[in-house]
């Protein structure tokens, strides 16, 4: 679920599996490469991941979060544009 405003040159962000065990794919499609920032907040706010992503119109990452425990998180992409939030849910 979308909870923040969509960056204008961010034309696809997916997502799966979304539940899953910890371990998601994030791919996204951008209409200009940009260096991105993908971090993953608990819902107390704090800062559970950290992973930079190189320039590229397109690309996918995979993140391994089986570490965390079941919850609710919060993956926030930033580009030097703004950021947008997504949630991630681990059971």
């Amino acid at each position: 679920t979308d909870i923040s405003k969509p960056l204008s040159s961010l034309s696809t962000l997916n997502i799966y599996p979304n539940p899953s065990d910890g371990f998601f794919v994030v791919n996204a499609e951008w209409n200009q490469a940009q260096p991105v920032e993908l971090k993953v907040y608990d819902m107390n706010g704090r800062k559970m991941y950290r992973q930079q992503v190189a320039p590229a119109t397109s690309w996918s990452e995979s993140l391994d979060l089986r570490h965390l425990s079941r919850g609710v998180y919060l993956l926030q992409v930033n580009s030097p544009e703004g950021s947008t939030v997504r949630r991630l849910v681990i059971n």
